[in-house]
């Protein structure tokens, strides 16, 4: 019992202690014990076995067989099944059988393909029709793999057979690849068909006399291997269950399944004798150790009978010198392997006769080691509760850390894409980049601004079109470079949409137009992140890298507002001779970061001017009310700082507040004008002071040009503390503005008629009859008109690049001009008309003021009001 319990205990691979031993797997013996002719050895192994069952910490696979039955068992459990078919050798089949029931857990040996395949293949019967005909063998290999594991084998039924829907779907989805898999498996040919691979390599009943597999298949099967060597047939069946042996145990890459098997196969036969079958099964696993070399994780144990014959030329030795005999054993192993010994793998000891000597020294010192059988624990690495450990720390760590990175890209649709007009990146808690395609559209939160975006991406699909049917047209791309974000509270999702509006109808006019021969425009949106706050990145890792790999982006417009960082990103744009035309910046220094910057709004000097003529018209004195500006928002610095110039040497009283709990000193009276000079997120909270404090005594309320965010955003308007309330802001398209609502309903605008503006209109009447979201306003917004005049500016540009061509055949047709180009062509504008006014870059690089006028609303809370103009109005 002591040498089985170190017999059964596989040997670590590390190198041993013991210098003489064989790192790894050890060859093992067959175990045999002599019994006396008595019975009172017959519950030995049964004892062994009960050991065997009840091994921690786990489960040796094990069986014990009673040799004498088990030719009538396995013929018997293969009749039950329906088949005609005998197994050719009825004790290994039993022992497998026992070893592939679901009793050992992970221990449990799983797959039998090389034994199953070799046992069904012989006890099958396939007559061909002619003697070339493989047909049937064929059919015979193709139902094999087609069903995974024949029926005969019922402890090892597929997986798919539990359920009939998961078999139909399955079979529905390889049906159009089974012959191709079928063929590769047979022909073992890229990296398919072990089993067939296997088979033609092994030496018995030497297969290479086969052409293929198909055919060493047939000489298995009946009546062919009539022909064949009985031994080398049940030696091949042999060697095929050791292969599947070898395969469970064999560490191959990361399974540490097999890694765990710390116990060696043990297997139990009691009653070995000549006629039942058993010694021939322990002389064939000798032979088909001896000829293939290779070593296997099978120990067995048998109780055989005296009259046995070993062949060993002496009597067997008694059972207290197995140790020594196993070390003598082991010693002479290499030599009578070679020599082919017919004995070379038994180890025979004789069992004492009842009554004989009392036990030695060495009996009872080793008693005391066979009370329980305790395998060796698996390696760490390939313990459960450690393989666990790592699955979490290397699964659960990227997810901890990396799962946030991996949500949030996901929930924002923030992830790498393979489209090269895509290009956006993760900042923590936004998504910044540019897109010309609807498959990444940013800040999915306003469905007004989902679908401004949406609908510019499929212009932009109707010019590559266009484009493809006419190479010779003008066809150029523009980014629009704006805050898409809003995380820090701010609603500007509106005041975004109107621009992208007034994008879309000048690339609809020109992408369709019935012509077929005129500009073609693409769009590229770029988010610079909540405030422009991403701008200066935004530039410099997407927008400069795309304008240098793409000379048809011939520059950028909108910038949203004037901060830090979009100086920064016109600076750099600057230096790459990249054109910019601002929609909306008043910036007075902006001009001066770029000869490249254009800006359609008028400067805040130009605003501050305007409000001084104001407040002179109206007799009144000025007042400027803003919350306490981020030091990062030059607009608003640069506005007060021009307001006291122009109202110099008389000081301006300016009111700073840092939050609305505070009450805010509001000056009344309508010889008052309260000028409020920050960003459209505070006068909210200035009207609201001045209705609770003023009541009807109320001062003329004026906003800065920021003012049109809010009064584009819905959400900020309609609110209760509102009501009633009026307001005057700062317009920089008041001609837009004052088109009214005919503008949209009959294509006309309400003020004078005149070309580009009825054009625009007509757009604009198209934009609404598209179905898009319905406008916030009931008139065109002023940020759809710059916008507008914006991206007309470009066209306008390579259109005065094309005329100066004129007629000459002597000078080459390029379509499309270096941005340089662009750029002087801008500066080179003089009457420019614009649906926002008339443009004059050469003069000067921002708007002029004459763009400027004050528009009012009689009650800021009714989205449905409409606007007059009260000062410098445009004819």
């Amino acid at each position: 019992m002591d040498l089985i319990r170190k017999l059964i205990n596989r040997p670590r691979w590390l190198p041993n202690p013991d210098k003489t031993d064989l790192r790894g797997d050890r060859a093992l013996p067959l175990l045999c014990l002599q019994q006396p002719p008595t019975d009172s050895y017959r519950g030995f192994l049964a004892a062994l076995d009960d050991r065997l069952a009840k091994a921690r910490p786990d489960k040796v696979p094990h069986v014990l067989i009673d040799v004498a039955g088990a030719g009538e068992r396995a013929k018997s459990r293969w009749q039950t099944e329906g088949s005609d078919r005998v197994p050719l050798m009825p004790l290994l089949d039993e022992i497998h059988h026992a070893l592939a029931a679901n009793r050992f857990g992970a221990a449990r040996i799983r797959r039998f393909r090389h034994y199953r395949l070799a046992a069904w293949l012989s006890a099958s019967e396939v007559r061909p029709a002619g003697e070339r005909d493989d047909r049937a063998v064929t059919a015979l290999l193709r139902t094999w793999y087609g069903v995974a594991e024949p029926t005969l084998f019922p402890d090892a039924e597929p997986v798919l057979a539990e359920s009939k829907a998961l078999r139909l779907l399955t079979a529905v989805f390889v049906a159009w690849h089974r012959p191709l898999r079928f063929l590769l498996w047979s022909t073992g040919k890229w990296g398919g068909g072990r089993e067939p691979r296997w088979f033609m390599r092994q030496p018995f009943m030497v297969p290479l006399h086969s052409t293929s597999f198909v055919g060493f298949a047939e000489r298995i099967t009946k009546p062919s291997n009539e022909r064949e060597k009985p031994e080398q047939l049940k030696r091949l069946l042999v060697h095929a269950f050791l292969e599947d042996l070898r395969l469970a145990f064999r560490p191959r890459g990361l399974r540490p399944r097999r890694w765990r098997r710390t116990a060696y196969v043990t297997v139990l036969l009691d009653g070995v004798t000549d006629a039942n079958g058993g010694w021939e099964l322990l002389q064939l696993i000798n032979d088909v150790r001896n000829e293939s070399g290779e070593i296997d994780p099978l120990l067995v144990v048998s109780t055989v009978d005296r009259n046995v014959s070993t062949a060993s030329g002496r009597q067997a030795p008694p059972v207290h010198a197995i140790e020594s005999e196993y070390s003598r054993w082991r010693s002479a192993l290499p030599a009578r392997r070679q020599r082919m010994d017919g004995k070379a793998r038994f180890l025979v000891v004789r069992l004492p006769e009842p009554g004989g000597p009392e036990p030695t020294a060495e009996d009872e010192k080793a008693a005391g080691n066979t009370s329980a059988i305790r395998p060796r624990q698996a390696p760490v690495l390939a313990r459960r509760s450690v393989v666990l450990a790592m699955v979490l720390v290397l699964v659960g760590g990227p997810l901890a850390t990396g799962g946030t990175w991996l949500a949030n890209r996901w929930a924002h649709n923030c992830l790498p894409h393979v489209s090269s007009g895509i290009a956006v990146k993760w900042t923590g808690d936004e998504c910044v980049g540019y897109s010309d395609d609807s498959a990444m559209v940013f800040s999915t939160e306003s469905d007004r601004l989902n679908r401004a975006q949406t609908a510019i991406f499929t212009m932009n699909r109707e010019a590559e079109k266009q484009f493809d049917q006419n190479p010779g047209r003008p066809y150029f791309s523009v980014v629009y470079f704006a805050a898409l974000s809003a995380n820090s509270g701010q609603e500007t999702a509106e005041a975004i949409s109107e621009e992208l509006e007034g994008i879309w109808i000048r690339q609809k006019q020109w992408n369709t137009h019935p012509s077929r021969e005129g500009t073609l425009l693409r769009v590229i949106i770029a988010n610079g992140g909540d405030s422009m706050r991403k701008a200066n990145t935004v530039t410099e890792d997407f927008l400069i890298p795309l304008f240098r790999d793409d000379p048809n982006v011939l520059g950028v417009i909108g910038m949203d507002r004037t901060v830090t960082e979009t100086e920064q990103a016109i600076w750099k744009l600057g230096g790459e001779g990249i054109p910019v035309i601002a929609t909306t910046l008043t910036g007075p220094h902006l001009p001066g970061l770029s000869a490249t910057y254009f800006s359609l709004a008028p400067g805040n000097d130009q605003q501050a001017m305007l409000m001084r003529e104001f407040t002179d018209s109206k007799q009144a004195k000025l007042t400027v009310y803003r919350p306490k500006p981020d030091p990062g928002d030059t607009y608003v610095a640069t506005l007060l700082t021009a307001i006291e110039q122009a109202f110099a040497p008389t000081a301006v009283r300016v009111v700073e507040w840092e939050n609305t709990d505070a009450p805010i000193d509001v000056t009344c009276g309508p010889d008052q004008v309260a000028f409020y000079a920050g960003r459209e997120d505070g006068i909210a909270t200035l009207l609201t002071a001045v209705g609770q404090k003023c009541r009807e005594n109320r001062p003329s309320v004026v906003g800065d040009d920021a003012v049109s965010r809010f009064v584009a955003q819905p959400s900020l308007r309609q609110v209760n503390e509102l009501n009633a309330i009026p307001l005057s802001y700062v317009s920089m398209g008041s001609r837009t503005v004052l088109a009214g609502s005919s503008c949209g309903t009959s294509s006309t605008p309400a003020s004078t008629p005149e070309h580009t503006l009825n054009e625009f209109c007509k757009g604009y009447t198209g934009q609404l009859a598209a179905g898009g979201t319905k406008p916030s306003v009931p008139w065109p917004a002023e940020r759809i008109g710059v916008a507008y005049d914006a991206v007309s500016l470009y066209q306008a540009a390579v259109a005065r690049y094309r005329s100066r061509r004129g007629n000459s055949d002597a000078l080459p047709q390029r379509p499309i001009p270096d941005r340089a180009v662009i750029a002087m062509e801008l500066r080179e504008l003089r009457a420019q008309t614009g649906v926002t006014g008339p443009i004059n870059f050469h003069e000067r690089r921002d708007g002029g003021g004459d763009r400027l006028a004050i528009l009012h609303i009689s009650d800021i809370s009714d989205v449905a009001s409409q606007v007059q103009c009260v000062f410098r109005c445009p004819l």
